[in-house]
């Protein structure tokens, strides 16, 4: 039940995001929402949203955009996911089609990425 009620939370947080465009190109838009960035010691959590251009579809679902949060380790330079969700509308609204919250295994940030970009933004304070 305690499970159910946080993966209800935290659907619910995309759609009140207070979402800031970082980048985009031809496919779509990434944005952060700095309200939610929080940092514990060298570890940062913090909420991204893609935003995409044209609809993409996977395992039949057809879906719009993509709300994740993400951990990244500032001292190592490396990053994880910890929560995804796939949404039918745009900016994380709608309903969600597909969501997973399986903890991914820490990988690094390849100089130049966007994932470069998001742990400069999430390690800046």
């Amino acid at each position: 039940m305690k499970f159910i009620l946080i993966v209800l939370a935290l659907i619910s947080s995309s759609a009140n995001a207070d979402w800031s465009y970082i980048n985009g190109d031809a496919n779509g838009s990434q944005y952060i929402d700095h309200d939610k960035t929080k940092k514990t010691g060298s570890v940062a959590k913090i909420w991204t949203a893609v935003d995409y251009n044209q609809p993409r579809q996977v395992m039949g679902k057809v879906f719009n955009s993509v709300v994740a949060q993400e951990e990244y380790d500032c001292n190592k330079e490396i990053r994880r996911t910890v929560f995804v969700a796939l949404y039918e509308g745009r900016m994380g609204n709608g309903r969600a089609l597909m969501i997973d919250s399986a903890i991914t295994a820490w990988t690094p940030t390849p100089p130049g990425s966007s994932g470069e970009m998001l742990l400069n933004i999430a390690c800046e304070n």
